[in-house]
């Protein structure tokens, strides 16, 4: 075991090392050694993809060479791990990874003698990589399997100079999700509460801290969504308490966990929490059905760290009409009761979300509200005529306002075919937004947990996806930066300036 930990460390040691500051003093007895290797290290971290290849099998030799040739680094990595904490964070400094022969062999026979629990080294090892979206070179039915089972694609590259390749963009991609700051604006981890889940722990559902450590995402706005029913006092009280209890629910989840996460208001101390390495956790309310017909309410819930309310789901309310087919005219909007609500949440510093509105509603909002809009998880009618994405008009009018649409992952929404449904045909959807509205006025709220799902993107670790896909076509930085958070930060801020005003 002393072996494997060497080598891991000096993995970890390779991909983190960074030259010392000029302020950095040694003791005197290691003083040259240290300053000599301080010097050594030209540039910090390897401008080149770290690639891993297992160690143990009889052909380390070539595949060290031909990923040499092709631009790589090779990093031996002993196959006999069963430190599982170890693998993840040696995993998250591997670029790509080789799959050998002799790995796969090994792969396979643990397979068919596992059972259930036991902790099997080369097993361990591909999941710490499939968990981070590593790129792997080779295949095998066994990874293919796997790879499907996540609702992943197991990519095959022609040629060590394509892997690499990837490899590099993968590298980069992950570089500038840890420089910016990456927010999800729209998903229902509170949904899963009723089934055990937690912000903490990494479980089937979706969203969580270790998720959003593999896919380096900073923050997520989790929700409070209200179903909708009936108008009458018996179910509009209980969705109020509802509300209010979901609220209060994610303040007590997130506090167990204080050393990686916390609520956050505000952009500032969103990015506050980042600098201190942990996740920020923002709260919405999805449906304003949780406020019944009680304006005090919107003031109650923003001090209980509310920072936007979607004005209705599927299914008329007190407040707009939804787009889902509710009782109302094609014709019918913002109600008298709605009008009050916009003034109050524009007084409030509350961001207004229009996601599942009705046409009518949407532009009565944005006639209404002194503040921009968003739209926190939505897609592109051009592409999908579903009655939840929006149509270039609104696009342009988001964009006239100072708005933001955030695009969504949700097949039945995107898509005539569900089961094609896959990570390129969302971005497709980014891709239009961005080319209607511009690059300011695009984000991303993916609705995890509440249907969001596509292959290759099926929970907060596989968001480092999404900006390989962005790199590939064609956005900069600092464009991918604007998208991953900045335009939907720059509504919130307005927002809640126009609050203090």
């Amino acid at each position: 075991m002393k072996r494997t930990c060497i080598a891991i460390c000096a993995v970890l040691a390779l991909v983190s090392a960074t030259a010392a500051s000029a302020q950095t003093r040694y003791p005197d007895p290691v003083a040259a050694v240290f300053n000599a290797a301080d010097a050594s290290v030209k540039g910090g971290l390897p401008s080149a993809p770290v690639i891993a290849v297992p160690l143990g099998g009889c052909c380390e030799k070539d595949i060290f060479e031909a990923v040499t040739k092709s631009g790589g680094v090779p990093v031996g990595v002993p196959a006999d791990i069963t430190d599982f904490n170890l693998l993840r964070d040696a995993a998250a400094s591997f670029d790509g990874f080789v799959l050998t022969d002799s790995f796969k062999g090994m792969m396979d026979a643990e397979a068919a003698d596992s059972t259930a629990g036991e902790l099997r080294p080369a097993l361990e090892l591909i999941k710490a990589v499939v968990d981070r979206n590593v790129p792997v070179y080779g295949s095998s039915d066994l990874l293919a399997s796997i790879e499907d089972g996540l609702i992943r694609s197991h990519a095959q590259y022609p040629s060590m100079d394509a892997f690499i390749s990837k490899a590099g963009t993968y590298k980069k991609a992950k570089a500038l999700m840890q420089r910016i700051f990456v927010l999800d604006s729209h998903n229902d981890q509170p949904c899963e509460y009723r089934e055990g889940a937690s912000i903490g722990l990494r479980q089937s559902n979706l969203v969580s801290v270790p998720k959003m450590v593999e896919g380096y995402k900073d923050g997520a706005m989790v929700v409070s969504w209200i179903a909708q029913r009936e108008l009458d006092e018996e179910h509009t009280s209980k969705a109020v308490k509802r509300c209010e209890w979901i609220i209060d629910q994610v303040h007590r989840d997130v506090e167990k966990y204080p050393d990686v996460c916390g609520i956050a208001t505000t952009e500032a101390e969103a990015r506050a929490l980042k600098v201190q390495g942990k996740k920020a956790l923002f709260i919405g309310v999805e449906n304003g059905y949780g406020i019944g017909t009680d304006l005090s309410l919107i003031k109650k819930y923003r001090d209980k760290g509310m920072i936007y309310m979607t004005l209705c789901h599927s299914g008329d309310n007190a407040i707009c009409h939804t787009s889902a087919g509710g009782s109302h005219e094609g014709d019918e909007g913002v109600t008298k009761f709605g009008k009050k609500v916009i003034k109050e949440l524009n007084r409030c510093g509350v961001v207004i979300d229009l996601s599942h509105a009705n046409e009518a509603s949407f532009w009565d909002a944005v006639r209404l509200s002194k503040s921009p809009i968003v739209c926190t998880h939505s897609g592109a009618a051009a592409l999908y005529g579903h009655d939840r994405n929006l149509t270039d008009e609104q696009l342009k009018a988001l964009a006239r306002t100072g708005g933001v649409c955030q695009v969504y992952i949700v097949s039945g929404f995107m898509s005539d075919d569900p089961s094609k449904f896959d990570i390129d045909l969302m971005i497709d959807h980014l891709m239009h937004c961005i080319d209607v509205a511009g690059i300011d006025h695009v984000g991303i709220g993916t609705d995890f947990d509440g249907g969001g799902v596509a292959r290759d993107i099926n929970g907060d670790n596989d968001m480092v996806n999404i900006t390989v896909k962005l790199l590939e076509r064609g956005l900069s930085e600092e464009d991918i930066e604007k998208v991953w958070g900045v335009n939907f930060f720059r509504v919130l801020g307005q927002a809640q300036k126009l609050a203090v005003k």
